[in-house]
């Protein structure tokens, strides 16, 4: 269903069917909040179109349990978090979703090949209009499996922001992004599952 927009204590805000604001809080986001209704149709317009884009994708909530954070050289904040794992449940959205050994394995080999870093985002921002909106959380520099391939992981380099609201409880939860039928981009070949992106979530979004 789409997202709409609705004033409330005076400000603008993204709200889903049932009116009630999608992102809580002072998120950064909507930053608690739009001035113009131009502004919020434009958040909105963003991250209905997300949606459709995201049609045949799978998104789900992971959350971030015993989070530590070690410094590089360079002073930058990482950490690992598992972002999938082997197993079939049933979703209210999706239905059936099962991912398997092949699919975590698939994932590893097609970011190893990519030639970019994937995202960590706020709230499924980076698809949004507004640069603030869109801005990262951290970027996923390595992607590998645990548990005799069950488990799959990234190594996450943070920004100091998001730090920040992962140490204040602020956000608790991750969900991946992605799809087990993903093709290159250049050649519409079959590569298998890929992992598309990683959000950062306060709690239910689009879930």
């Amino acid at each position: 269903m789409p997202v709409i927009c609705k004033k409330i204590s005076g400000k603008w805000r993204v709200c889903g069917p049932d009116g009630e604001p999608e992102m809580k809080g002072d998120s950064p986001v909507d930053g608690g909040g739009h001035d113009t209704k131009d502004d919020c149709q434009s958040q909105a317009d963003a991250m209905n179109a997300n949606m459709k884009h995201s049609q045949g994708f799978i998104r789900f909530v992971i959350a971030l349990t015993g989070l530590k954070f070690a410094e590089t050289d360079e002073k930058k904040k990482v950490s690992e978090i598992q972002v999938c794992m082997v197993g079939k449940w049933e979703h209210d959205f999706y239905g059936t979703v099962e991912f398997t050994r092949q699919h975590l394995r698939e994932m590893v080999e097609n970011f190893k090949t990519g030639k970019r870093d994937l995202v960590v985002d706020y709230q499924h921002g980076s698809l949004a209009m507004d640069p603030e909106a869109a801005k990262a959380a951290g970027w996923i520099k390595d992607l590998y499996t645990k548990e005799r391939g069950t488990q799959l992981w990234a190594t996450v380099e943070w920004t100091e922001k998001a730090v920040e609201y992962i140490q204040a409880d602020e956000y608790k939860y991750i969900s991946p992004e992605c799809t087990t039928d993903g093709r290159d981009k250049e050649t519409d070949e079959k590569i298998g599952a890929i992992l598309l992106a990683v959000d950062l979530l306060m709690g239910r979004f689009f879930h």
